[in-house]
């Protein structure tokens, strides 16, 4: 009987990306931890969670004052491909900071076209572009 418990109790545990997302839940402001969270469940295919995650450590950088390393963070995270428009905005917000205004033109260009069915939105996104002037 011991043995199948042991073996009932091993399907109950979780698996080492659920512990390390508890973890990283538990520490808000720790980006690092944020950071492997999100590159681990970008391997397990999980995209979705790796972009909420990517966010958390950029915002947890902003809040220790890197901004620099947000703005990567947040880079690298459009990079893996589908972007949610939340995760661009604080990328186009990140530039904007570093005062990046070609780096952040082109962010919005990119949120224009995931926003392309809000008119809303793109009336904002079009306002910030015409705020920032021409380009080079």
């Amino acid at each position: 009987m011991g043995f199948l418990n042991s073996l009932l109790k091993k399907k109950d545990s979780k698996s080492p990306l659920e512990l390390l997302k508890e973890k990283a839940d538990a520490a808000p402001n720790d980006p690092k931890l944020q950071q492997e969270v999100a590159a681990q469940l970008k391997a397990a295919g999980d995209l979705i969670g790796a972009h909420d995650y990517s966010r958390r450590a950029a915002q947890a950088h902003h809040k220790a004052g890197f901004a620099q390393k947000a703005a990567a963070v947040l880079k690298m995270s459009v990079a893996w491909g589908n972007p949610p428009p939340e995760l661009m905005q604080d990328l186009v917000d990140t530039y904007l900071q570093l005062k990046l205004k070609e780096d952040a033109r082109g962010a919005l260009l990119q949120l224009r076209k995931l926003q392309s069915n809000d008119r809303d939105a793109l009336a904002r996104i079009d306002a910030k572009l015409t705020e920032l002037g021409p380009g080079r």
